[in-house]
């Protein structure tokens, strides 16, 4: 008998209700189907959280490496006992959720242990991502798309909701020793330097400079909140109403921290109830108008994201449409300035592991750059062999035909290649493991590969290799695409 069948049910209606009153609510608005599952992924990871934030600050690294051990033992499928986890990998395994975003969660975990110190705004966002969109990006797991495209904005949610807890809780955080608010604009806005620990008193002196770091953050907030509303139309309609509720309620959390000027010493901004029901209301409306317009079946997404410095910069129709709101004159200054320090911040020091950017030419026959992550892999022998094609002739298996190719090696189940100079225009790509170094793709008595291979958009054919219509992408001119495949 497996554990799932003896491990006693977990009341995840009672985490929920104990640590977010915001999502709570908002989750009761999920489809049946969707509801429990949702609930499942939260306490997952509120279990999470606590396991590391109770006991002594010097455990934190032990307690890690045991919620990583976890993970191992869920996605291996091994027994296990403990009803969150137990209910949570049951959930993995039928949403199909990437191990990449647990992964991410607990390392956002891993800075609050090590007391990261943000001293820039891409810190600060690379942590939000981890901890907050790595969330998202599951539940678009549960909750399923209508296209693999509606993983970028809720990306984007995330960023958007972190922000506006980041900006409510700087008292609290502070009194924990913790200080999220990037050291570079708290020295723009005129703060002396910041030193966090657990018990010191707030510095009274810098709350001017404080409030106005607050005020730069829930305006970032504001865009990547319009960015997050595009990918709505990807949800099926119970589904954009519980996001679309969840969203409005964070939102109205910056609201009334710039109602009370920012000021972090004046108390924990919170939305009542009567105020969450309108929000709901609100969403409703927006939804049932919805469904005159955007109708088909979602899926799980069969994408994975991977975190690039782009991802973390707003749009700019996003922050245009904000400077172009009715508002006052010094907020529309903040934001631009913002934006300009956001862009110039993150893409001059992109997250570990990122390939760096450069600015995309204008010309219309510009080339453009396409990074290939695979993972995926059962083990590192070898190599894989990674070919880019530009025309549906050759593809995939026709390698002499390619527009390039190249080998790479394989570090812990996973590889990555950059093709630079890639014309703009439609282009496909397939990879295989060449597990035995022979730069060839081992087939069967008849035909079939004996080697895992994969293709863009995990195209994949039952009875033959992928098809171009269905690994084909559109490349635009200068510009830079990731390009996830799933080798298997």
């Amino acid at each position: 008998m497996n554990a799932a069948a003896i491990a006693p049910e977990v009341d995840v209606d009672a985490i929920i209700a104990e640590h977010s009153r915001s999502f709570s609510m908002a989750s009761r608005l999920f489809p049946r189907e969707h509801r429990r599952d949702a609930r499942v992924v939260y306490a997952w990871c509120r279990r999470a959280d606590d396991l590391v934030d109770t006991g002594p600050p010097e455990a934190g690294p032990a307690r890690l490496a045991a919620l990583r051990e976890e993970l191992d033992a869920i996605y291996a499928g091994a027994p296990l006992t403990d009803p969150v986890l137990v209910a949570f990998a049951e959930v993995v395994g039928r949403r199909a959720i990437p191990r990449a975003y647990p992964d991410a969660l607990l390392d956002g975990m891993a800075m609050d242990v090590a007391g990261t110190h943000y001293a820039r705004l891409s810190d600060l966002l690379r942590y939000c991502y981890r901890v907050a969109s790595a969330v998202g990006l599951m539940m678009c797991h549960v909750m399923g798309v209508r296209r693999d495209e509606a993983l970028i904005p809720a990306a984007r949610l995330g960023l958007a909701m972190q922000l506006s807890n980041i900006s409510r809780d700087v008292l609290e955080d502070w009194e924990r020793g913790r200080l999220y608010l990037p050291a570079d604009m708290l020295a723009a806005a005129g703060a002396p330097p910041l030193i966090p620990a657990p018990g010191e008193p707030w510095p009274d002196a810098a709350t001017p400079a404080v409030a106005t770091v607050i005020r730069q953050l829930l305006d970032l907030a504001d865009a990547f909140y319009v960015d997050a509303d595009t990918g709505l139309r990807d949800l099926s309609g119970r589904s954009r109403l519980a996001v679309h509720a969840a969203r409005l309620i964070y939102a109205r959390i910056g609201h009334v921290v710039r109602r009370r000027g920012c000021d972090p010493t004046r108390g924990r901004a919170w939305v009542s109830t009567p105020r969450k029901l309108w929000l709901a209301l609100r969403a409703a409306a927006s939804t049932l108008l919805s469904l005159f317009a955007v109708r088909g079946p979602v899926r799980p997404p069969t994408l994975e994201l991977v975190l690039t410095p782009e991802l973390l910069v707003p749009s700019r129709a996003a922050v245009t449409s904000l400077v172009s709101a009715p508002a006052p004159a010094p907020r529309r200054v903040g934001l631009a300035a913002l934006l300009v320090m956001a862009v110039a911040m993150t893409c001059a020091t992109p997250p570990a592991g990122a390939e760096p950017t450069r600015p995309a030419p204008a010309a219309a026959d510009a080339p453009g750059t396409v990074v290939v992550a695979l993972r995926g892999f059962d083990n590192d022998d070898g190599q894989a062999l990674v070919a880019l094609f530009t025309s549906k002739r050759g593809f995939p298996g026709e390698e002499r035909r390619a527009h390039a190719r190249a080998p790479v090696k394989i570090v812990a189940k996973r590889a990555q290649v950059v093709f630079e100079h890639v014309p703009p225009g439609e282009f496909a790509v397939s990879a295989f493991h060449d597990e035995d170094g022979d730069n060839a793709l081992d087939t069967g008595l008849f035909g079939a590969p004996t080697e895992d291979y994969g293709a863009s958009r995990d195209a994949r054919n039952t009875f033959g290799p992928p098809d171009w219509e269905d690994a084909r992408l559109t490349l635009a001119p200068g510009e830079r695409m990731t390009v996830p495949i799933r080798i298997h």
